[in-house]
């Protein structure tokens, strides 16, 4: 079967939010010195306060040279101060990075979700919270990289701090319209599996899922194949889960597995071929749909595999690697049997 790698155009993002800077100036000695104080004066923290906001311009800058070695200064600062003095640091970045975030490019919102991330204070996910509000997806997108940074400081401080960040992130992806901002989204989301606020995250994950596929569809839905990511996160997790969010689980891989198997294998009313029949010489975006198209399928019958098993003899993932679509209905033909069932819903085809 064909597997390639989709959604490259996060890519750039990535590695902006997470690799290290351009070398360059560290702040001045009169900043660096305050470093070892627990208590700032007020002269002190207007001192500190000014050089922060010229290293927050900056950072969300056009100037990518500039911008580095001012994020690799904030950074070495940020290093090894004072608990009174990462406190007043950690102040003067959230409030330069709450009034530039919605206001830079993609690569300058990048570089400022990291700066949010320095702070290693679970508060700093309320600047990047309100950025997931933004109408660029780009900005939406730098602020999910922010929060999952944050992950292991949400996770400890718990309470509040995680219920709010999980609501804002299941708001913005289940309205979510970018391929890349919901995978972004979705990665923040996907806390590892030993983390104290894993269990809300994967309800929060379904949340999404059934907020994006409340209905069956029958055409395409917004932000396509972005949704790969939740069911990669959550097909090893699915027998683990309790009743009530399995149940809420496979209802959600049905449809999705429903809208792909009829993509796959029929021509659609628009004029689009059936994705089996697409080459690997056609246009790259068409050949990221099929991949998706065939990964996706491959996640939900693994996922409903456990959860209202067993598979069909002839499985859709094996119809799909032969190419043979008619094996493909017959396949969802028996999973929609065993689906109506165990869970009593319709996801058959069209005519089925």
């Amino acid at each position: 079967m064909r597997f390639s790698r989709i959604f490259l155009s996060l890519i750039g993002l990535a590695v902006l939010a997470s690799a290290p800077v351009a070398l360059g100036q560290d702040a001045p000695q009169a900043i660096t010195t305050l470093k070892t104080k627990d208590n700032l004066s007020a002269e002190e923290t207007q001192q500190l306060t000014a050089w922060v906001d010229e290293a927050i311009l900056a950072i969300g800058g056009n100037d990518g040279i500039a911008a580095g070695q001012s994020l690799r200064a904030l950074t070495a600062l940020d290093s090894g101060g004072k608990p009174g003095f990462r406190e007043a640091l950690a102040t003067a970045v959230l409030a330069g990075v709450r009034s530039g975030l919605s206001k830079a490019n993609v690569e300058g919102a990048a570089r400022l979700a990291r700066a949010a991330a320095i702070t290693d204070r679970a508060d700093a996910a309320t600047v990047l919270v309100a950025a997931l509000a933004d109408e660029r997806a780009a900005v939406r997108a730098a602020a999910a990289f922010g929060l999952k940074k944050l992950q292991p400081r949400l996770a400890q401080a718990g309470g509040q701090f995680i219920t709010t960040t999980l609501d804002a992130l299941v708001n913005a992806a289940k309205a979510e319209n970018s391929r890349g901002a919901l995978v972004a989204e979705y990665e923040a989301l996907n806390f590892p599996a030993n983390s104290p606020a894993a269990a809300d995250a994967v309800k929060a994950m379904v949340r999404v899922l059934e907020g994006r596929w409340s209905v069956d569809a029958t055409d395409k839905v917004a932000a396509e194949g972005g949704d790969l990511v939740a069911l990669r996160a959550l097909a090893p997790r699915a027998k683990s889960l309790d009743a009530g969010v399995q149940r809420q689980l496979a209802i959600v891989a049905a449809r999705i597995a429903r809208l792909n198997v009829l993509n796959y294998t029929t021509d659609r009313a628009t004029g689009e071929q059936a994705m089996m029949k697409v080459k690997d010489n056609d246009s790259p975006e068409v050949v990221a749909r099929r991949n998706a198209a065939e990964q996706t399928i491959l996640e939900c019958e693994g996922i409903l595999a456990a959860l209202a098993g067993p598979a069909p003899a002839n499985t859709l993932v094996q119809a799909m690697q032969a190419l043979n679509a008619t094996d493909m209905k017959v396949a969802w033909g028996t999973w929609t049997e065993q689906l109506r069932t165990k869970f009593n819903i319709n996801v058959a085809l069209p005519g089925g």
